[in-house]
């Protein structure tokens, strides 16, 4: 882990300590698995003599003597690999005590939000505690790793930490923060990012209200409020261009025109008002798509006539977009 560049005695607090965190990152790794191959082992040999006692002839698929082979091995591989990270440790502790030692920074591993050490023997951490090093704070001013600390500093570590300090935010997090907080600001600019393109389509009358289709159902979005317009407008010029029904009296007719007539003219107003136009120019740009759908319903209906009417105001439409 040493520097070709410098030699030990050559190196910064910051260069030593950061490679004793990477060491002493490997090193609980691999206790961490040799804590389990240990048991595992333990529980495979309990297994196998419980097995042997009670049918010394029976071969067990798993729990064997391959299997016991095998993690035997295991653990003497992960023991050696222990002994040789201890042993790459130990030249940088030698060189940390010949120089008297420096200051040094440790951020317990919580989901809580552990505090910031000065060493990893504090009074207030269990055996088993984890930690996260901070190298690069390594070989500063106690005061100034004690405000980087701010609310996170460990008051038995620092029993003399200036109260205005330790009342700050703190300003060193682990790995895994960092990590988390990057996602939670990556979900919202994605989260602003739909919002704006929601925001885009969003399509509200002048009045502030939403605009509702004719089951009452909200139609926010700028493609429902043309198609709210559209149905709207088509709808009451079936009728009126056609035979009503026989069944309808007069009463029944005003209100249906009514209706229709309203929703859409309260979507193209709404509509003119998110483009910056004027209603008439609004009313069409609906049109344009109204009167294709009326003349295919009319001709349909044998309503030739109205189909001959509507076909000569569909053409002179065109003509007045065109020439916009």
């Amino acid at each position: 882990m040493q520097t070709t560049e410098k030699t030990l005695t050559e190196q910064s607090p910051v260069e030593i300590d950061t490679q004793l965190a990477a060491l002493y990152a490997d090193r609980n790794s691999m206790a961490h698995k040799l804590d389990i191959a240990v048991k595992h082992l333990a529980s495979t040999k309990e297994e196998m003599e419980r097995q042997s006692a009670a049918n010394p002839t029976y071969r067990h698929y798993y729990y064997n003597q391959d299997r016991l082979d095998e993690l035997t091995a295991e653990v003497a591989q992960l023991k050696a690999d222990l002994a040789r990270v201890i042993a790459e440790i130990a030249p940088f502790n030698a060189e940390f005590i010949r120089r008297g030692g420096w200051t040094r920074a440790f951020l317990v591993v919580s989901s809580m939000g552990g505090h910031v050490h000065s060493s990893m023997e504090c009074s207030t951490c269990r055996q088993d505690t984890g930690f996260h090093w901070r190298p690069e704070l390594s070989d500063h001013d106690e005061l100034e790793i004690i405000a980087a600390a701010g609310e996170r500093a460990c008051t038995v570590c620092y029993p003399e930490a200036p109260v205005e300090l330790i009342a700050k935010p703190t300003s060193i997090f682990s790995s895994e923060e960092i990590t988390a907080a990057e996602a939670r600001i990556e979900r919202a600019a994605k989260k602003a990012e739909r919002d704006a393109i929601a925001a885009a389509k969003l399509v509200i009358h002048p009045d502030g209200r939403i605009i509702q289709d004719r089951y009452g159902r909200d139609v926010k979005t700028e493609a429902t409020v043309v198609t709210n317009a559209v149905n709207g407008l088509l709808d009451t010029f079936r009728h009126t261009d056609t035979t009503w029904p026989s069944h309808w009296d007069d009463a029944e007719v005003a209100t249906y025109i009514a209706d229709h007539q309203g929703i859409a003219e309260r979507s193209i107003v709404a509509l003119a008002h998110k483009h910056g136009v004027t209603v008439e120019a609004e009313t069409d740009q609906i049109m344009a798509k109204v009167l294709p759908k009326l003349v295919k319903y009319l001709y349909g209906s044998s309503s030739y006539d109205a189909a001959v009417r509507r076909e000569a105001e569909l053409k002179a439409l065109k003509a007045k977009l065109k020439a916009k």
